[in-house]
């Protein structure tokens, strides 16, 4: 009997490092991304704070346009998780996404083109935006092999390949870190590309990229050589509709993010260059997030098939993994914010306003990285259930209906300037946060999940 319970006390445990060990390769391909993207926009931010203000509006636009549509393949890693093993319909199902990802890829691209014109529109400063044209230009080239790279890297972590993504980012990092030190600063006789330079060494960097994983890809997997060039309408559709929803939840939330940015634009220069580095910061913390959020999307919907674990019992372990990286953010953003800033822009002769305006957006990004964290589990706890629809409905109707007009309201109405915009906009996370997690708990209920692990808990007891 002691043994029995041994062993079911150790099974328990499993979430913890199915978890981790999916979450791990995951968060480190993403961190190196970010890291190279963190140091390059450093060089940026060395070459004056014109630049790096005007890289908070570029970047938060073309996060937006990147993020709707490429978080569309999501559905692909779902997909495929939910098969009892990989099949012809695999390859299928990867010829149709990369159809899908050139077809989204173009209007997309168009958008960023003509993206500076939004920009003057909303009345933003007309030299930075002067300053992002060429951003936005080879990024618009670079949406299309970012996007095939996507469906690719979906594919492998469909397939329990997670690692193939941290190979990229370990190939990827010094290339994307070697190119932009020629064209960001202008070095080795090159002229000065300062922010431009970012998006063009990426475009080069992800041309290399995708013909290295195509040949590995159609080599190493010979299911997928069997594909076939005719478009199947019913499969297509079934990408779209789980992961449209994913896009419509992930971009939106980008876009309203993109209008906090548009806003904090209208307090100068020094508000959106300290809102930049703190962004940055923070995305390198969200990226163990990412993973995190990603790892438990597929570990549900496996866990359903296979029954090994209680579902509660996973979205426990990640809560619990989830406290043990965010925990030290919050220290040291509170106690350091000061020596983060000057790190960042390479200096410490910023006017005293500039660096208390930081110190209040390293406060406020830890608060938000905990609600937004949460947030982000809860919604791909969901979609491990294949239910994206209900969390997208939330998450855009509490970050549009409450984040964005709350925002506005303490900035302007109730001139709380820079610091209420961004206490505004925390105001709809928190909202969602609450829905969520009541939509969850009503749904582990109705699985009777919930009941099941609390019951094995009451007999460790």
């Amino acid at each position: 009997m002691e043994t029995a319970r041994l062993q079911e006390v150790t099974k328990s445990k499993l979430p913890f490092l199915v978890l981790f060990r999916l979450a791990l390769p995951i968060s480190l391909s993403r961190l190196l991304h970010v890291f190279g993207h963190f140091i390059v926009m450093m060089m940026v931010a060395r070459q004056g704070d014109d630049q790096l203000a005007a890289g908070s509006l570029a970047i938060s636009s073309y996060m937006t346009v990147l993020t709707l549509t490429s978080s569309i393949f999501y559905a692909i890693g779902i997909l495929i998780r939910s098969q009892p093993q990989p099949s012809a319909q695999t390859g299928k199902l990867i010829s149709n996404a990369l159809f899908l990802a050139t077809a989204l890829a173009l209007p997309g691209a168009l958008s960023l083109i003509y993206m500076d014109k939004l920009l003057l529109l909303l009345h933003q400063d007309t030299a930075l935006v002067a300053l992002t044209r060429e951003y936005f230009f080879f990024s618009a080239l670079g949406l299309f092999p970012m996007l095939w790279l996507t469906v690719i890297l979906q594919f492998y972590l469909g397939t329990g390949k997670a690692q193939v993504a941290l190979w990229l980012e370990m190939l990827g990092l010094p290339l994307t870190l070697l190119i932009a030190y020629m064209l960001v600063p202008g070095h080795f006789g090159l002229p000065q590309w300062g922010l431009a330079g970012v998006s063009l060494a990426s475009l080069m960097v992800q041309m290399i990229l995708l013909c290295g994983v195509l040949y590995f890809l159609l080599r190493k997997n010979p299911l997928l050589r069997r594909f076939s060039l005719t478009i199947d309408w019913p499969l297509c559709t079934k990408i779209l509709k789980l992961g449209l929803p994913i896009g419509i939840q992930f971009g939106g939330e980008l876009a309203v993010m993109a209008c906090a940015t548009y806003l904090m634009g209208y307090f100068g220069t020094n508000a959106l260059a300290a809102l930049q580095i703190t962004n940055q910061y923070a995305l390198v913390v969200f990226m163990l997030n990412f993973g995190l959020s990603q790892a438990l999307a597929l570990t549900i919907s496996e866990a359903q098939r296979t029954q090994y674990a209680p579902v509660s019992a996973i979205i426990l372990a990640a809560l619990c993994l989830f406290a043990a990286y965010i925990v030290p953010v919050i220290v040291v953003f509170a106690v350091f914010s000061r020596q983060l800033t000057c790190f960042y822009i390479g200096t410490d002769s910023f006017p005293p306003a500039f660096y208390a305006l930081s110190t209040a957006f390293f406060l406020l990004s830890a608060g938000f990285l905990v609600v937004d964290g949460l947030r982000n589990l809860l919604t791909c706890a969901l979609r491990g259930f294949h239910d994206s629809r209900n969390p997208g409905r939330i998450n855009l109707l509490s970050l549009w209906g409450v984040s964005l007009p709350l925002s506005a309201v303490a900035a302007f109405g109730l001139h709380g300037g820079p610091i209420g915009l961004r206490l505004g906009f925390l105001s709809g996370f928190i909202v969602a946060v609450m829905l969520l997690s009541h939509n969850l708990l009503q749904k582990l209920k109705r699985g009777d999940y919930l009941k099941s692990f609390i019951q094995k808990e009451g007999d460790y007891a």
